[in-house]
């Protein structure tokens, strides 16, 4: 089966949508490993254009998915800073010559450097997370899909097919395999065991999710936005907002993540003990598909395979550091 390819035309789709004429050269800006995000001026303002991948997008319920997490953040919108797709035509995803787009207004503001991270950016990131979860969401209707896993990922087959392929990341994925299949046994344990207890999240709230305009937090890119478990969530973003650029997680930020939520919702805390385990799942799944992207078994250009053959060393690293870590945050929890 052919790959299928970017087909991005900027232009071309600011005419077609009336955004007016591009009058300089589109950037490319940091938008992780999933899409294309660019920054476009053009005759009526400045947009960031997000360039859907192709393969993600090819999948049956991706499309609904995008829409619903849309839905998720608009409603949103009159609560929390957000930023919310273009509404135009009366779609959130625009379609030209087979390439799927969102279009966003251009927010002025910086993404928090992990150095850079203090104890009050911590505890207001954990205020707003308890505020997401306490939202009542019975006036949108958005189905209640539960996940159940029962199969480990084949770990030994991306390694062979890396082998194959001659991967620089070989060695260290081999060095690694028995464990990655123990994680990965007691991620789908303890994840179906907390799976019942879903709020609607974000999913995915980490520094580089958050815009900071005036010490004011912007939460952006909400296309993981869904139904999870309100303690894994939580675990999960104190742990993205107490980490070092070393890998290391501090206590005292992971803590005040988990203080500023306290502010508005009780912690269960049986339940953030299986979440430590149920974590394992999210961060494998994102090495399979840094490695799928290494191998080029998805739509990938070859700067983007080069960026994520370097992301399964760190990605590896990260697991390992966690792994390490995780009697010591159930101390701290």
């Amino acid at each position: 089966m052919e790959k299928l390819k970017y087909n991005i035309q900027i232009e071309k789709l600011c005419k077609l949508l009336g955004l007016g004429d591009v009058v300089s050269k589109p950037v490319r800006v940091s938008g992780g490993f999933l899409h294309k995000m660019y920054s476009v001026n053009t005759t009526s303002g400045k947009y960031a254009v997000k360039a859907l991948n192709p393969e993600i997008m090819s999948r049956n319920d991706a499309k609904n998915n995008t829409i619903v997490s849309e839905k998720i953040s608009n409603y949103l919108s009159n609560k929390i800073l957000v930023s919310t797709a273009l509404v135009i035509n009366n779609n959130v995803i625009h379609c030209l010559d087979d390439q799927n787009y969102m279009i966003f207004n251009w927010i002025n503001g910086i993404k928090m450097n992990m150095n850079d991270i203090t104890l009050r950016h911590c505890y207001l990131i954990g205020s707003i997370l308890s505020n997401i979860h306490s939202v009542d969401w019975k006036d949108i209707n958005i189905d209640k899909n539960c996940d159940y896993y029962d199969s480990v990922i084949d770990w030994t087959g991306y390694l062979n097919e890396g082998k194959s392929n001659n991967s620089l990341w070989v060695k260290t994925l081999d060095e690694i395999i028995n464990s990655l299949y123990v994680w990965n046994e007691l991620a789908i344990k303890s994840y179906n065991s907390i799976n019942s207890n879903l709020v609607i999240s974000h999913r995915d709230m980490d520094p580089k999710n958050v815009l900071w305009n005036n010490e004011k937090p912007i939460i952006i890119d909400w296309e993981s936005a869904g139904y999870v478990n309100p303690m894994q969530d939580l675990i999960e973003v104190a742990l993205y907002w107490s980490e070092n650029l070393s890998g290391n997680i501090g206590k005292n930020k992971f803590m005040n993540v988990i203080n500023g939520y306290k502010e508005n919702r009780q912690i269960n805390y049986d339940e953030c003990k299986k979440a430590l385990y149920a974590i394992y799942l999210n961060k494998l799944q994102w090495l399979e598909y840094i490695l799928k992207q290494s191998l080029a078994l998805n739509c990938v250009s070859e700067d983007d395979r080069e960026i994520s053959t370097s992301e399964v060393f760190e990605t590896i690293r990260k697991i390992q550091n966690y792994s390490d870590m995780i009697k010591i945050i159930e101390q701290w929890i």
